[in-house]
């Protein structure tokens, strides 16, 4: 991969810290720093040597050099050897290598595609995944299994709370664990855009993966009334919305705080759902309490669970399903506007995201 790099007009930077002969034959310009960072020596490697021994520093025969340049940097006299001046003009910023940057769409599959490798590489923190999705499908649908009507709205909270959480612990991993990686390879010309897309796209199908098995395992569990495509598709669709607010937190927070704040964020926007104070009980106490609860994807989400297990209902159960429609606020006719407030919502955070990573910690990327 290096001679591929090197033929193609790019310099490759290896740091090692004691190379066989062999190796250290193969390199064309040398870079020498002791204790503290300090530089001893920046030039060719054919120089190297001589530099040392014009300084009176002898090497010994038969001994790889590279050993001896350790002994000295880090010896006694370290403070002692004068470091070269003398700087290779392909090393130069006067002399930038050319290359030829592709184009955002063939990044953005390079990226797709490294991504891809990198979370099939981890395979322990899918299988914990996995997991987790299992464990939450368990406990969810025996807790609220073959519910009433009256319990469609605590088994719908339940769902949204472990379902939004568990998307937002998964999706801070996405950019949080690569700031710096990114930063180095946007100062190389890399595309924010397509760095952004790629990422995106490889993420959905592991999630996806995930859904399907906390699914499997839940339906078959709890039983609800909702179809199970409708269910496969609002998970999906909220994964979408809170992702991409996960994903706003990983780029401008660093780790530890952004796993905090993600945590907090989705509860309070749980708390204020919409359950307990119901909707229409906030609209009564004041309209921007109301505001405030509708601007939650939770409140979205439980409104769309009400209606797809309500929506087949049998006549007989009509009346008690209009009267906690009127309890809660929620109208039969809204499945459609859930899901597409969820996806607006996704859009929003997820266009809030992608100018986080074109102007937000501009100084790292320099």
């Amino acid at each position: 991969m290096a001679g591929k790099l090197i033929k193609g007009t790019v310099n490759v930077i290896a740091v090692i810290h004691q190379p066989r002969y062999d190796i250290f034959e193969q390199f064309d310009d040398i870079l020498l720093l002791k204790k503290g960072g300090t530089l001893i020596y920046l030039g060719p490697r054919e120089d190297v040597v001589s530099h040392f021994e014009n300084q009176g520093y002898a090497f010994p025969t038969h001994q790889n050099p590279c050993d001896h340049f350790l002994d000295l940097i880090s010896g006694p006299h370290k403070d002692d050897i004068k470091k070269n001046h003398v700087v290779p003009p392909q090393l130069s910023s006067t002399h930038p290598p050319e290359r030829d940057t592709p184009n955002p769409f063939w990044q953005s599959l390079y990226i797709f595609i490294r991504a891809s490798i990198q979370q099939w590489r981890q395979m322990t923190t899918i299988h914990s995944d996995l997991l987790l999705a299992i464990f939450s499908g368990v406990i969810v649908g025996l807790i609220y299994r073959n519910v009433q009507v009256q319990q469609i709205p605590q088994a719908a909270f339940l769902l949204v709370l472990c379902a939004s959480m568990t998307s937002v612990v998964v999706s801070l991993r996405l950019f949080g664990n690569e700031k710096v990686v990114f930063w180095r390879e946007s100062a190389a010309g890399m595309s924010g855009t397509a760095y952004f897309f790629g990422k995106n796209i490889a993420s959905f199908p592991s999630y996806l993966v995930a859904v399907i098995f906390f699914l499997l395992f839940y339906y078959s569990l709890s039983m609800p009334r909702g179809d199970y495509l409708w269910y496969l598709g609002l998970l999906m669709t909220s994964h979408f919305c809170v992702s991409g607010m996960a994903h706003l937190l990983s780029i401008i927070m660093q780790p530890a705080k952004a796993q905090l704040f993600g945590v907090v964020v989705t509860l309070v926007q749980c708390a204020v759902c919409g359950f307990s104070p119901t909707l229409t009980s906030l609209k009564e106490i004041h309209y921007s309490l109301y505001i405030m609860a509708r601007a939650s994807f939770a409140s979205w989400m439980m409104e769309a669970l009400f209606i797809i297990n309500t929506m087949k209902l049998t006549p007989v159960l009509h009346d008690e399903r209009d009267r906690m429609l009127e309890i809660f606020g929620y109208d039969m006719s809204h499945l459609t506007l859930c899901f597409g407030i969820l996806l607006v919502m996704g859009v929003i955070w997820r266009i809030l995201s992608f100018l986080a990573i074109q102007f937000a910690n501009r100084q790292q990327r320099k």
